[in-house]
């Protein structure tokens, strides 16, 4: 998915105190609080369905920039409280510091324990280069509760990896980062134009975590912008694309797999997927990603490309000669595909740039039929699905500093086909500059001792 595509112009600095950090974005949140409580109030019962009892929902806020960057805790109680408008609380004593502005991250494990979260952060360019790490937290165990529980468990910087003989000396300026379904083995994404160099030297690289080794980097034509890796436990595939005249090829690179050895001279299976045809109305490819549609062999079955301007699903992306669909026309400025890390979400949904003011939702293909987007309004940094038991349950989360901070709500279930897309704004003081928004389901709660 889509990491950052935005320079970093400032040195890092030391994490300031929290309560030091948020005066401004408090004042803002705090003088909005009460339109927010009215205006979701009134939305609420409409736009975010009825509870079912359950554990809440834990999001998990990269935020902050050059001078002062974290990663924080939001527990939403509409699993145990149902609809109200302070449905979300900052848990106290959960921000962890990190060492540079969080560009992207990824989860282990996404669609069952989710148990570790990988934050890529990046610091200040260097003329086509960025000191860069990788930051790992545990999420087993985690409530409100218990925010002790979300520790850092390591972290890697990628300037010291051990590189393979075979491989030349590289410089790194990550936009995305992401990991295998056991967290073994990690790709990122390099974009040196994000710092001052040139986009036509983007690479891959893949890294093994456990070893701290770069062991294959994958350049010449690699475009800047989408990297997907569908995490299975049968194989880990990597999706990509690289630029040819007239089209764009996505390429299918499979990880490692436990156990794997590298030496000089070792490589990971490659091959080309599909070809999209390149128009010049649909603008820059933006992201790569895998919607929802399980074939009975178990995996996505539609590949999603998002252009400027555009969407393109390529149906049965694993088959034996996989063909795409026609472009789906969308407004100008979309900046990402909403991450649904369960896969089960039918429809795909969009994240315009933060000036678009806006995100869509494009329905599944319909046999004969062309979906047609349906834009709803919405200012946010970020966004992801968080899908609960049925497909098409569950809620799409935008987080924002833009009109004060806050957390936006879509309800997926309460959506009807052809209605107006409704995101409930509720206000979080706590929210300063989000660069992701992410989740993990609550652990529940030891009752009380007697």
């Amino acid at each position: 998915m889509l990491g950052d595509t935005t320079q970093v112009g400032m040195a890092q600095g030391a994490l300031a105190p929290a309560g030091k950090r948020r005066p401004r974005a408090a004042r803002l949140g705090a003088a909005l609080a009460a339109l927010y409580a009215l205006l979701g109030a009134a939305l609420l019962t409409a736009c975010t369905g009825t509870a079912e009892p359950g554990n809440p929902v834990l999001l998990i806020v990269g935020q902050g920039d050059a001078e002062a960057s974290e990663v924080v805790l939001i527990e939403d109680t509409f699993a145990v409280r149902g609809a109200t408008p302070d449905r979300f609380a900052f848990v106290a004593g959960s921000a962890r510091p990190l060492p540079a502005p969080a560009v992207a991250y990824d989860v282990v494990d996404r669609t069952t324990t989710r148990r570790e979260l990988v934050v890529l952060s990046r610091g200040a360019a260097q003329a086509g280069s960025a000191p860069a790490q990788l930051t790992f937290f545990a999420l087993s165990g985690l409530n409100a509760a218990n925010p002790e529980a979300f520790t850092q468990t390591r972290q890697l910087e990628l300037g010291e990896l051990e590189i393979l003989p075979n491989l030349p000396t590289p410089s790194f300026c990550p936009v995305d980062v992401q990991v295998t379904h056991n967290g073994l083995y990690a790709a990122v994404l390099n974009n040196p134009q994000v710092c001052g160099g040139n986009a036509i030297n983007a690479s891959v690289d893949i890294l093994d975590l456990a070893g701290g080794r770069l062991v294959e980097r994958v350049a010449g034509g690699v475009l800047p912008a989408g990297l997907f890796l569908n995490q299975t436990p049968a194989e880990d595939l990597l999706l990509f694309a690289t630029a040819a005249p007239g089209r764009i090829n996505v390429q299918a690179l499979t990880m490692p797999r436990p156990g794997a050895t590298f030496g000089p001279g070792d490589s990971l299976e490659q091959r080309a997927l599909t070809t999209l045809q390149v128009r010049l109305q649909q603008g820059a490819l933006q992201d790569v990603g895998v919607a929802s549609g399980a074939p009975a062999g178990g995996a996505p079955a539609r590949l999603v490309a998002l252009f400027d301007e555009a969407l393109i699903s390529v149906p049965d992306y694993l088959g034996a000669a996989p063909q795409p669909d026609a472009p789906i026309a969308t407004p100008t400025g979309n900046r990402q595909l909403i991450r649904d890390d369960t896969l089960r979400t039918p429809a795909t949904l969009i994240l315009g740039a933060p000036q678009s003011n806006r995100f869509t939702l494009v329905p599944p293909p319909q046999q004969g039929a062309a979906p047609v987007p349906v834009n709803g309004f919405v200012r946010a940094e970020a966004a992801v699905i968080q899908e609960s038991a049925g497909a098409g349950s569950g809620f799409v989360y935008f987080a924002s500093s833009l009109s004060g901070a806050q957390l936006s709500v879509f309800d997926l279930r309460g959506y009807r086909e052809g209605s107006a897309l409704s995101a409930v704004p509720f206000a979080v003081p706590e929210i300063t500059q989000p660069s992701f928004v992410t989740w993990v389901q609550a652990a529940p709660s030891l009752p009380s001792a007697p």
